[in-house]
């Protein structure tokens, strides 16, 4: 693995963006889950959003094979795919996540090429079996609009702007009475940072609701679609 510390010494940081959540069932208080993550792939900006992992145990290729495609890919390659998995002590997916990730340079703030000893670090996995949505969530026309708030210093991270777990909290705060979400994706645009006024805009259907923040510009922050249990 891969510390913040030896990502501090390569002058790096990972930044998120985009996350596709999906429950099984919540858990409860006080049961024993454990919580795995792995990165399964890269892409480059060209590939984002075309290519998917496939769908089902039989069909996934193999680890060393994996392994060895990354390591012979372009190197115009930006986005690292990473899955998460919430395991119950029966040994049964409760929780599953897909998530896409892209590295930055912290002295000049822009994306840095992924690179064979970045992929090393982490290593290569095999995709998890889900329904893979991608990144593009589709804005509804008729969005309504809601008071604007403002950053606090509670919102904000380590790299100086709002996390994004803070923007699904805002969220839900837009999300009807009793919607207990099922699926969740988050497809993030460009981060907030202290002070800054967010204009949140809804759109509520029966079975989905998504959720966009923008700034004062109309320029998005942030677009969230929630999906409820049916």
């Amino acid at each position: 693995g891969c510390g913040i510390e030896i990502l501090e010494e390569k002058k790096k940081v990972w930044f998120l963006c985009a996350w596709q959540i999906e429950v099984e069932r919540y858990p409860v208080f006080g049961e024993e889950l454990t919580i795995t993550t792995w990165p399964y792939d890269i892409m480059s900006v060209n590939e984002l959003g075309k290519e998917k992992p496939i769908h089902g145990e039989q069909s996934m290729t193999n680890i060393e094979k994996r392994k060895a495609s990354v390591r012979n890919r372009n190197k115009n390659d930006l986005y690292a795919y990473r899955n998460f998995a919430m395991i119950d002590k029966d040994g049964v997916t409760i929780a599953r996540a897909n998530s896409i990730w892209f590295l930055v340079n912290t002295e000049t703030e822009k994306p840095v090429r992924i690179t064979n000893d970045d992929v090393e670090m982490y290593g290569i996995g095999e995709p998890l079996p889900m329904e893979y949505k991608g990144r593009k969530i589709k804005i509804p026309k008729e969005m309504k609009e809601y008071d604007t708030f403002s950053i606090l210093k509670a919102h904000i991270d380590t790299n100086a702007h709002v996390n994004n777990s803070q923007y699904i909290i805002f969220a839900e705060e837009y999300l009807p009475k009793d919607f207990a979400v099922k699926c969740m994706r988050a497809d993030y645009k460009k981060a907030a940072k202290l002070h800054d006024e967010i204009v949140p805009k809804v759109w509520q259907g029966e079975d989905t609701c998504v959720v966009e923040f923008c700034d004062t510009a109309q320029k998005p922050y942030v677009v969230i679609e929630f999906e409820r249990f049916k």
